[in-house]
């Protein structure tokens, strides 16, 4: 399933490049092999070793019932790998800002799990006449103000770490 899901990333960015680079011309374009080559281009460029993946290390702990280690709980709901949220979101930078997730004061994520500053977001969906405009992120993943919600994950690992660093610095 990791490698599908991989592949499937894979093929839509290679759609994304087609969409973004394609120019009509006389002559006839395959474009099932066009994007079958860029999706090659794109995987030999960026190999993917499920075994590597936060995925694959989630379900491993799970089965092995070791996740004890891995895992910190920071709610009854939320857990996060590695305990400062590393590998555990779907981009490191919003699209919009570039800044490092766990920077954002106010984000938000979509119904695929992409993250942004909620602000910068609206800022560019508020431009638009119609409010169901989709947003293009660098992935190829499309979405809609209407399907942005508090991102909570994230929010539980802003306040970890805010917790962690108080507790780092011990009694003065």
């Amino acid at each position: 399933m990791l490698v599908l899901a991989n592949t499937t990333a894979n093929h839509s960015k290679a759609l994304v490049h087609l969409k973004e680079t394609y120019i009509a011309s006389g002559t006839p374009t395959s474009f099932e092999e066009t994007v079958l080559t860029e999706a090659q281009k794109i995987s030999s460029k960026f190999p993917y070793d499920p075994a590597d993946s936060c995925e694959y290390k989630n379900i491993l702990a799970f089965v092995q019932g070791d996740g004890g280690d891995r895992m910190q709980h920071i709610d009854d709901e939320i857990a996060i790998e590695g305990g400062d949220g590393s590998n555990a979101f779907k981009n490191e930078h919003c699209p919009v800002t570039n800044l490092p997730v766990l920077e954002l004061e106010n984000p938000v994520e979509d119904e695929a799990g992409f993250v942004y500053e909620r602000d910068a977001v609206y800022q560019i969906l508020d431009k638009e006449r119609n409010q169901r405009y989709k947003f293009f992120i660098g992935s190829g993943h499309v979405t809609i103000k209407e399907n942005l919600k508090p991102a909570r994950l994230v929010i539980a690992a802003q306040k970890a770490a805010k917790k962690n660093r108080r507790h780092d610095k011990g009694p003065r």
